[in-house]
């Protein structure tokens, strides 16, 4: 028993360190992949060796995205890349759900903190290397004002630094966590962090991080309102995409072109079979219909797996929220909010810092809205 738990105790670390890294664009094989199918061997072993398995939260989610998924995306020639993104991350969720269950809370904390170290240090050194080193792109007739830009391409992790912006959000709001739950010093990461971010030269990353620091500070009063806020931000979405348009298109081509990929695809969707407005067309698909890539989360599954594939991760979503009394919603709602200008296929660093909350929760006794299982 104890040759089983310590292999389940390095397998969670690992696991958590390499959800990370498995973004770098120019190793040929994912490290996602290989990270996914030698921990779910080993757990499968571990398992087969104590004969239980346990899960925080329910695989059934995970479960029902991935036959969605693979059943449907089979007959609408994805691209492999984008079509594995999504389908690794839901098995590293599944496989990580089971392990972090299992160790113990201080594991997991420890777990949680090299994670965040390793994180900075990696993203680090990829803003570093971006600042400095951006001569592969050729930059011509940038104004002075959009010169900005040239700091944001050329990275050895993403081709643009908004999607480097989405995973230090998440890093940042993580971080946050450990200190106002777990009672740990974390100002110098918190600040190296949000220098980070504003490195990345990403408006979206910058000020959804602004944002949720400012509403944190009445975090009780939207929580006794939370339905309220979410139906309010519901029904003023489309005033709030119309106004944002006309400012776009006064401030430069990049702001215009977001809300421009929302008009295009509600053009498209109105023109379309319902074949691929239920399935969707394809991920990775999303340029060759639109003529742009998707570069928002909402847009990205709508297009991608139809109007199906978007209520289920949605309601995947929502599910990981209530579960703990809305305890997650220190990482989805930010991840939601700076994913609207980018977004990605592979999310595991997202499921990672999720469920890290979710398990630590439940570790800690912290009550859930039920007791039954959720999706």
């Amino acid at each position: 028993m104890a040759v089983y738990m310590l292999s389940l105790n390095r397998v969670a670390v690992i696991m958590l360190l390499c959800s990370c890294f498995g973004y770098s664009g120019y190793l040929l094989i994912d490290p996602l992949y290989v990270i996914v199918a030698l921990s779910a061997c080993l757990a499968f072993s571990c398992i087969l060796y104590s004969k239980k398995i346990k899960f925080t939260v329910s695989p059934a989610g995970p479960l029902i995205l991935l036959f969605y998924f693979i059943a449907s995306q089979i007959f609408l020639n994805p691209d492999l890349g984008a079509f594995f993104g999504v389908v690794f991350s839901l098995l590293y969720f599944l496989v990580i759900n089971s392990i972090c269950a299992t160790v113990g809370r201080g594991v997991l904390v420890r777990s949680c903190g090299i994670l965040v170290f390793f994180s900075t240090v990696y993203f680090s050194a990829e803003a570093f290397f971006r600042v400095f080193y951006f001569n592969e792109f050729v930059f011509t007739g940038l104004v002075s004002e959009e010169r900005f830009y040239e700091y944001k391409f050329d990275s050895f992790v993403f081709q643009d630094s908004n999607f480097v912006g989405v995973c230090l959000v998440v890093l940042f709001f993580l971080n946050r966590y450990m200190a106002s739950n777990l009672g740990l010093k974390r100002g110098k990461y918190s600040w190296l962090i949000f220098i980070l971010i504003l490195l990345t030269f990403s408006r979206a990353a910058i000020l959804v991080t602004l944002f949720m620091l400012f509403l944190s500070y009445f975090s009780g009063f939207f929580y006794r309102n939370r339905w309220v806020f979410v139906q309010l931000c519901v029904v003023s979405l489309p005033v709030v995409i119309y106004i944002g348009h006309l400012i776009s298109e006064r401030i430069d081509s990049s702001l215009s072109s977001k809300f421009y990929i929302l008009y295009i695809t509600g053009e498209y969707l109105m023109n379309s079979d319902l074949k691929s407005l239920l399935f969707g067309v394809g991920f990775g698909n999303s340029i060759e219909n639109i003529g742009i890539g998707a570069h928002n989360f909402f847009v990205l599954y709508l297009l991608e797996s139809g109007v199906v594939g978007l209520l289920l991760i949605l309601f995947f979503f929502r599910n990981l929220l209530v579960v703990r009394r809305w305890s997650s919603g220190i990482i989805i709602f930010p991840f939601l909010l700076v994913s609207m200008s980018a977004t990605m296929h592979s999310i595991p660093y997202v499921y990672a810092a999720i469920l890290i909350i979710l398990i630590l929760e439940e570790k800690d006794g912290k009550k859930s809205f039920s007791n039954t299982s959720r999706i």
